[in-house]
């Protein structure tokens, strides 16, 4: 019988036997104590009457306070806690109360009041005969800080200054075309829609930017990622509030006094006392309000991903039966409520998710290439009736960012059946659709694929194909721009 090898725990300097505990004496109680002429050890300070020697002269242990002393006593430890929770929710959020004191507060704020009189002055200058080179420096000197105030101490200088700069070159040309293309022509909406589409360019732009920064060198991380563009989305519409509060208030404080019909001077100071108020809300951020209004929105969407499901589910199905034909808004809706509701659900991607919140990713995935398909029919139907309008423009550039998600989300489920983290593939989906989205705002935005020229050169083309009397020239007149008015000019010089 082979012998067998003895384990390195055997060795002799491993030999170790234990030693018995001590014993300890049984406890003796109070009287016993007492009846041998000892006396009892109080453990705690607290309850022991401190010797007469130690006592000050000035002071007195009262054994029944009054009622003004336990008012004061109590006012005292409240005011202690107050001051502690203050202080540790300020360090538990970034250290809020430090802010204050950042070399960044003086330019920040000066930015800010600095764009105030700026435009100030730009509106006050304004003159039909030199519009474009004036709405060019309004349109730059209306978005171009915004940036910078974001981004100041958050983002590298340099960085930050190119791209604010690049910003503002690009926003005096848009804003140089744009005047330009409703010369002699009622403007009705086109400049909601272009600063909509500029507001959405700059915060995606703005958000990559804060990511790659946080992340510092080497590839960039999707939770930095999330979380950069979820706390900008939050600290947008938290600034936005308030300078809309201030706006808000000084119009009611200026109505009351019945200054607007005196003099407009009262009216142009509205203006540098909403870019100061932006400025104050984006140096304080309110982090603990901050980080509440994000979790909470996070949350918000993710427990109402279920809901989102069941809607859009019902849409399709009595949809697909043929009995209703869903319009184009509830159906663009549903699809970009169930876009957030997958991130929001998937969140930074390193946390665990029960399996409820990973089956609703699963099912809003494979039900977003369906509602694409009702969204582009219902355009269709739409534009096979009536023709293109800059809306509907807009609307097919959306119905293609929502097709691309729909295939790339489907894509990342159908992926994540075979293994891996669930829906991982959505990260990398989500940093090309940014780039997407990024490229159609830019095109869409510029005189390449304005979506009011776009509109026009479809309506002259449906002009030979259908009857004179279906065709809707009023469009060409009022929401056609310089654009439609020539195409009016030529109809006209043609029947003479």
């Amino acid at each position: 019988m082979e012998h067998k090898r003895p384990r390195w725990v055997d060795r002799p300097e491993f030999d170790w036997t234990p030693q018995p505990p001590l014993e300890l004496p049984p406890p003796i109680s109070l009287q016993a104590a007492q009846d041998i002429g000892c006396e009892p050890v109080i453990i705690d300070a607290r309850l022991a009457e401190p010797p007469p020697d130690l006592i000050p002269a000035n002071d007195t242990l009262p054994r029944n306070p009054s009622l003004f002393d336990r008012m004061r006593g109590f006012a005292i430890r409240a005011g202690d806690q107050t001051v502690t929770h203050i202080w540790q929710l300020g360090k538990q959020s970034g250290d809020t109360v430090g802010r204050l004191t950042l070399p960044t507060v003086a330019p920040r704020l000066a930015i800010g009041l600095g764009q105030g009189l700026l435009l100030c002055l730009l509106f006050y200058a304004r003159d039909p005969g030199a519009g474009g080179l004036l709405t060019g420096l309004i349109m730059a000197a209306t978005f171009a800080p915004l940036i910078l105030i974001q981004g100041l101490g958050r983002i590298s200088a340099w960085p930050l200054m190119i791209w604010t700069g690049c910003a503002a070159f690009c926003l005096a040309g848009l804003g140089a075309y744009h005047a330009w293309r409703i010369t002699g022509a009622d403007p009705g909406h086109a400049g909601l829609w272009l600063a909509t589409m500029i507001a959405g360019f700059l915060f995606i732009g703005q958000a990559l930017l804060l990511a790659h920064t946080r992340n510092g060198p080497g590839p960039l991380r999707y939770a930095v990622l999330y979380e950069s563009s979820w706390r900008l989305a939050m600290e947008t519409l938290l600034c936005g509030l308030f300078a809309l509060l201030i706006w808000g208030l000084w119009s009611v404080f200026e109505n009351w006094l019945a200054l607007q019909a005196r003099t407009g001077f009262f009216s142009r100071v509205a203006i540098p006392l909403v870019t100061f108020s932006f400025a104050v809300a984006s140096q304080l951020r309110a982090g603990p309000l901050l980080h509440l209004l994000k979790r909470g929105s996070v949350v918000f969407l993710t427990m109402g991903l279920p809901l989102l499901i069941l809607s859009a589910t019902v849409t399709i199905l009595v949809a697909s039966l043929g009995h209703w034909q869903p319009p184009l808004a509830l159906c663009g809706i549903e699809g970009v409520l169930l876009v957030a509701g997958i991130n929001a659900s998937y969140r930074g991607g390193g946390e665990w998710r029960p399996l409820w919140r990973r089956r609703a990713e699963f099912l809003a995935a494979f039900l977003l290439p369906l509602l694409a398909a009702l969204t582009a029919l219902a355009l269709q139907t739409r534009v096979a009736r009536f023709g293109f309008t800059a809306p509907r423009v807009v609307a097919a550039g959306c119905v293609l960012v929502l097709w691309s998600y729909a295939l790339t989300y489907a894509g990342a489920a159908l992926i994540s059946l075979s293994g891996g983290r669930w829906m991982e593939r959505i990260e990398s989906a989500n940093l090309m659709m940014a780039f997407v989205a990024l490229s159609l705002l830019a095109t869409l935005a510029s005189p390449l694929g304005d979506p009011v020229r776009l509109a026009v050169a479809n309506q002259n083309w449906r002009l030979g194909r259908i009857a004179p009397e279906a065709f809707d020239y009023d469009y060409l007149r009022r929401s056609g721009l310089r654009f439609g008015h020539d195409v009016l000019a030529g109809l006209a010089r043609k029947n003479r």
